[in-house]
């Protein structure tokens, strides 16, 4: 059977490249440098703001993909729902810092 997550690429069938990609996504947004990249691009890409504007709102839809990329567990099929959660609460607890 083939993973799910083929649906979520953009091609529609997984290849090696994409999943070179999407290692490459999970190795690097889980590491101490790249969770700072990556809470710097959600905000870029109004992951937890309002979407005032189609512009706004296509970079909120695309900031979904990437946590989908992330966060994708194969072994399972599915995201890790906690993996976000985590994500969501610890940008949170960043804003109420600033």
């Amino acid at each position: 059977m083939k993973d799910i997550f083929e649906k979520f690429l953009s091609n529609g069938e997984a290849n090696e490249n994409d999943t070179r990609i999407l290692n490459a996504h999970k190795s690097f947004f889980t590491s101490e440098e790249g969770r700072i990249v990556l809470d710097q691009i959600l905000h870029d890409m109004k992951f937890l703001q309002e979407c005032k504007t189609e512009g706004d709102m296509a970079l909120n839809n695309y900031a979904k993909k990437l946590l989908i990329r992330i966060f994708w567990d194969s072994k399972k099929e599915a995201v890790s729902g906690r993996r976000i959660i985590n994500l969501v609460k610890r940008l949170i607890g960043a804003k109420k810092c600033l």
